[in-house]
């Protein structure tokens, strides 16, 4: 399994009906590959196996467990009711829209509902190092400080 890969080999034939050969074996190796780029396409670029979201990694399967069921892309037609004919069709690894929409909300960050903002006191500027905030009780103005910052004078103790 290569470094890339968001899906595992077993996952995908555990999804495949029959029995697989070598021969599906390497092409499932390589479409889990092609699958696992597609879903970052969607997604997010830095997912891993062990960071990807489960169900993208569910999808990454089902959808080469897809391709390994039609391979060749064929699709059959029906003319009147005694032919049959087969036609060739897009024999491509892919994504329904389902999954694409799933996957992309899925990569989407998430976030927070609670949190805090930075408030200026009587400014609508950031504070820059050494601004005093006035106070209520006619006492000295204190330092408005970043939590990076450190003042060393008379507050200080």
């Amino acid at each position: 399994m290569s470094d890339i890969a968001l899906a595992t080999i077993e996952d995908v034939t555990n999804r495949i009906e029959g029995e697989v050969t070598d021969q599906m074996l390497v092409m499932i190796e390589a479409k889990i590959d092609d699958a696992s780029d597609l879903a970052r396409h969607y997604g997010s670029e830095a997912w891993l196996i062990d960071t990807a979201p489960p169900r993208v990694k569910r999808i990454v399967a089902i959808a080469v467990a897809r391709f390994m069921a039609n391979p060749t892309g064929l699709s059959q037609s029906r003319a009147a009711d005694e032919t049959l004919a087969w036609q060739d069709s897009i024999a491509e690894l892919h994504f329904t829209d389902i999954e694409i929409e799933q996957i992309g909300k899925l990569g989407k960050p998430v976030l927070p509902r609670f949190g805090s903002i930075q408030m200026t006191a009587y400014q609508t500027h950031y504070r820059p190092y050494g601004d005093r905030v006035p106070v209520d009780y006619g006492g000295k103005p204190f330092p408005y400080l970043t939590p990076n910052e450190v003042l060393w004078d008379e507050y200080s103790a």
